[in-house]
């Protein structure tokens, strides 16, 4: 007759460790962790060639006051309020 302590350390264990991955999971982890990774490798890549760039440089970035409703204009090279351009 087994002890009691052990028989119920038994059946804790079973009920514990019964939802182990097998190894077809283990490989299917693998996998996904690989696809993950190499996103994140492109998305990097993308960031890195995106900043190379100059992003603004058709945009004309100079303030100026337009001089029919005198807005400060921050970008561009027409008034959004009375569609005046910069003279």
């Amino acid at each position: 007759m087994q002890n009691l302590y052990f028989c119920t350390f038994n059946e804790l264990n079973s009920i514990f460790y019964t939802n182990t991955f097998s190894d077809e999971m283990n490989l299917g982890i693998y996998i996904v962790l690989a696809i993950f990774a190499l996103l994140m490798f492109f998305f990097a890549m993308i960031v890195k060639t995106a900043s190379e760039n100059e992003i603004y440089s058709d945009i004309d970035t100079e303030e100026w006051s337009c001089p029919n409703c005198g807005f400060q204009v921050q970008v561009g090279n027409l008034c959004i309020y009375c569609d005046t351009y910069k003279e």
